[in-house]
C-alpha cells in the first residue's frame, strides 16, 4: 500500500490482497495458518532461503486469527490461541501465561535496544546490531509498502552475513516475523471516523507498533510470545481487520 493520504486504506490489488481475504474467511481454524504459510513459499527466492520463513508465516496466520476474536490481553491471547485457534503448545497454558507476563516488556512502542536489553547478552554485537537496523527502519517508514521493502533487503543482508547458529536463526525469525506483520496489517483497515478525526499517518504507526512488537515478542518469549506481543498491540490501535 502507499503512503496514506487518500481517505480509504484498502491495499491495492496484489497477490497479498487474496490471501488475506483467503485468511479472513478462515481464520478461525488452522486454515489461516496455512494460508500464510503457502505465501511463505511463493516469496522471493533470496527470502525462501530464510529457514525461519514458513515457521514467520504460520505464526502471522495464527496471529491474525487470534486478533480476529478480539483478545487484547496476555491471558486471553494464550488461550484463544489454544482454544480457538487450534496452536498446540508443548506446556500447560498457565505456564505459558506466566512466563509471557514476566518476559514481555510493558512499553511496546519504546526502541528495540531498549526493550531487548535484558537479554541482550544473547547476541553477539554483530547479531544485535540488525535490531538497531531495524529500528531505524522502522522509524522512517513512509507506507506500508516501503517498510516491507526495507525489512525484506535487510533480510536478505542477513540471510548473507550471518550463520545458522540458535541465535542467528532467532534474529532471522524477527525480520521475517515484522515483515509478514506488515503485510498483514496492509490488508487490514480503519474506520473511517478514526481516520478522518486521526489523519493519514495513524494507521502507519500503528504498523510500526505491531512491527516492533512482534520483533521483540519472538525474541523475547519464542514463536508464542511474537503471536502474543504482536496481538496485545494491535488491540490499542485503530487497525482492524479488513
Amino acid at each position: 500500500m502507499e503512503s496514506n493520504t487518500k481517505g480509504s486504506l484498502s491495499p491495492k490489488p496484489r497477490f497479498w490482497a487474496h490471501a488475506l481475504s483467503r485468511a479472513a474467511r478462515i481464520s478461525r481454524s488452522l486454515s489461516a495458518a496455512s494460508v500464510f504459510a503457502a505465501c511463505a513459499l511463493t516469496a522471493a527466492p533470496a527470502l525462501a532461503q530464510n529457514p525461519m520463513e514458513e515457521s514467520a508465516a504460520r505464526s502471522i496466520g495464527y496471529m491474525d486469527c487470534v486478533i480476529r476474536t478480539e483478545a487484547a490481553t496476555i491471558d486471553v491471547a494464550v488461550v484463544a490461541l489454544v482454544e480457538k485457534c487450534h496452536y498446540k503448545l508443548d506446556r500447560p497454558v498457565e505456564d505459558v501465561i506466566a512466563e509471557l507476563s514476566a518476559v514481555l516488556p510493558l512499553d511496546d512502542t519504546a526502541p528495540l535496544a531498549e526493550q531487548l536489553a535484558p537479554i541482550k547478552d544473547r547476541f553477539t554485537e554483530a547479531q544485535f546490531e540488525y535490531f538497531v537496523e531495524m529500528d531505524a527502519i522502522l522509524d522512517a517508514a513512509v507506507s506500508t509498502d516501503e517498510l516491507g521493502a526495507s525489512l525484506a533487503k535487510l533480510e536478505e543482508r542477513a540471510l548473507k552475513s550471518l550463520g545458522r547458529s540458535k541465535e542467528d536463526l532467532k534474529v532471522l525469525e524477527g525480520i521475517s516475523f515484522a515483515r509478514y506483520s506488515v503485510e498483514l496489517l496492509s490488508g487490514y483497515k480503519e474506520t473511517e471516523a478514526v481516520y478522518q478525526d486521526k489523519g493519514c499517518c495513524r494507521f502507519l504507526r500503528g504498523v510500526v507498533r505491531v512491527a516492533r512488537a512482534v520483533i521483540v515478542g519472538v525474541e523475547s518469549g519464542g514463536t508464542v510470545g511474537g503471536i502474543v506481543a504482536g496481538v496485545k498491540a494491535i488491540a490499542r490501535e485503530i487497525i482492524r481487520p479488513g
